[in-house]
């Protein structure tokens, strides 16, 4: 489910479903695109904390309908256990049995973090992409770079093979499009993942705004399990760079410089 063209402000997402507890998030939405991924359950492989990041979870066991898991709940489930009333059947099964109770006793006693992480990231409209003159685009086109319409083929002008003495480089000026630099922590830049494309070296110039004053930071893209454990800048197995800033920053231009693939 999308929203388009709201106007900046403070958001409340309610969502609820017969069964399951409201879920309620506020988002405070000013210029970026912002995400949240909601499961019915909690998923394996996360730390459901408040500070961790993880998807949100819908929990299952609101007999009563009132928006809440509570001992009522039970109370009714119970209850429901020696009679015809299938408003607690939770799993759907078209009976209600001891598996509906263990769900909703499950979820009464949890005390995990339901809230989801909101992902960020920068529309396209906020972004100009530009290429060096070293660099000459031979399929698709530079908007595809933000909009992955299509595959996106550059190449050295001297058509010789991308090495640290003929890179391949594109911008991305954010200050130029949003007239202003653009707060963010990181970014993640889709490659092509394990093929002839692959990048697996390449290094990433972020030009900030700090106290008013205009800062540089270059940071370089490794390949492999090391690269990743350390942090920084890696590619990641599906051909994706995640470049993490080390903290939020004010960024008025990416430029990354691909030295081979």
């Amino acid at each position: 489910m999308r929203f388009r063209n709201l106007p900046n402000g403070t958001y409340t997402l309610t969502v609820s479903g017969s069964g399951f507890a409201t879920y309620t998030q506020t988002i405070n939405a000013q210029d970026l695109l912002y995400s949240v991924q909601l499961y019915t359950g909690f998923l394996a492989g996360y730390t459901y904390a408040a500070d961790n990041v993880h998807p949100g979870a819908l929990r299952i066991g609101d007999v009563d309908g009132d928006g809440a898991i509570r001992q009522t709940d039970a109370d009714g489930l119970i209850d429901a256990l020696e009679s015809e009333d299938l408003s607690a059947d939770l799993d759907g099964s078209g009976t209600v049995d001891l598996i509906d109770l263990q769900m909703l006793a499950a979820n009464l006693e949890d005390t995990r973090d339901t809230q989801a992480a909101v992902q960020t990231s920068v529309p396209e409209s906020l972004m100009t992409v530009e290429k060096e003159e070293n660099t000459q685009l031979t399929g698709g086109s530079l908007e595809d770079l933000v909009t992955g319409a299509q595959p996106v083929k550059l190449q050295p002008v001297s058509g010789e093979s991308i090495s640290d003495s003929n890179p391949v480089t594109v911008s991305f000026d954010f200050e130029k499009s949003a007239k202003a630099p653009v707060e963010m922590e990181g970014l993640v830049l889709q490659t092509p993942p394990a093929s002839e494309a692959a990048v697996s070296a390449a290094t990433v110039l972020v030009e900030y705004e700090e106290n008013g004053e205009t800062k540089t930071m270059e940071i370089p893209v490794g390949n492999g399990m090391l690269a990743r454990f350390l942090g920084a800048a890696s590619v990641q197995p599906d051909g994706s760079i995640v470049v993490d800033f080390g903290g939020q920053i004010a960024v008025k231009k990416v430029t990354i410089k691909v030295t081979a693939v």
